[in-house]
């Protein structure tokens, strides 16, 4: 832990001032430390594991003795078997604090500086004090009776104030006179004219992001029109493609066909050739 275990204590291991013992091992001792810590999670911790767990735990040397933690400081040694701590130190607790935490003020000893006050009366307002004040007819009488020349005044409203003057009469100030005027803030003056130039700006800029949705929505339909025709073009030109492949097929059976029949009668043109030279030649002999 790196602060003093003692609940009414804020010293820290940083604090150079100080010098932190660790709980000792031995059970009863353990016991008695723990005891005046006040501490419910240390005791906890004690009554659950034994003092064994509290080896990294410690109490800062503004709690012991001052012979004791002068000794030890100077010869930096070990405190003595029978150390136990017995002063309540600094502490930001009030005495009624203390006492509600278990700690007992007629048996413990506070150190030089003492435990820190804090149960003071409260500050009265300036109403309440002019509330319990005399009457100021009975506050001129008693002042004509001690020879003063103070006279009381009572105030008429809360935002007037009064000066002090030793020996002379209470002056009204009005703090418009006295001091100056406070400048207006330009954030509140021009506060509804800012407003309204936002909501007009935050207007048109709707109306420009409904315009350029407009202008997507448009660009889409566009775009999906010219896919459309896209599609069908290369469809067109498949059907063409189709028919011009089937067109040049019967062009060529048909050329196929013309030569079959020009060889045929080639062929038969030359067999009658033949038959007329035969019979010239019979006809000779």
């Amino acid at each position: 832990m790196n602060h003093c275990c003692v609940i009414s204590c804020l010293n820290g291991r940083k604090n150079k001032t100080h010098k932190f013992f660790n709980f000792p091992p031995d059970p009863d001792r353990c016991a008695q430390w723990v005891e005046f810590c006040h501490h419910p999670s240390i005791s906890e911790r004690l009554t659950a594991s034994g003092p064994y767990s509290l080896a990294k735990y410690g109490i800062c040397s503004e709690h012991f003795d001052p012979a004791i933690v002068e000794e030890v400081m100077r010869k930096k040694i070990r405190l003595p078997a029978d150390a136990v701590p017995d002063r309540i130190g600094r502490t930001f607790m009030t005495q009624k604090m203390l006492l509600d935490r278990g700690f007992s003020l007629d048996n413990y000893n506070l150190s030089s500086e003492g435990c820190r006050r804090l149960e003071r009366s409260p500050v009265k307002h300036i109403d309440a004090v002019l509330v319990e004040m005399l009457d100021p007819d009975e506050m001129k009488q008693e002042t004509a009776e001690e020879g003063s020349n103070f006279e009381f005044v009572r105030l008429k409203s809360d935002h007037q104030q009064f000066k002090f003057e030793d020996g002379f009469k209470k002056e009204y100030v009005d703090p418009g006179a006295s001091h100056q005027p406070k400048k207006k803030c330009k954030m509140c003056s021009n506060f509804k004219p800012r407003y309204q130039y936002e909501v007009k700006k935050n207007k048109n800029l709707e109306e420009q992001i409904n315009e350029n949705k407009k202008q997507i929505a448009d660009m889409s339909t566009k775009l999906q029109k010219m896919h459309d025709r896209i599609t069908l073009r290369k469809a067109r030109r498949e059907e063409l493609r189709k028919k011009y492949t089937e067109l040049k097929n019967q062009k060529r059976g048909k050329g196929t066909t013309s030569l079959d029949i020009s060889a045929e009668e080639a062929n038969a043109a030359d067999s009658e050739d033949d038959d007329a030279s035969f019979d010239e030649a019979t006809a000779w002999w």
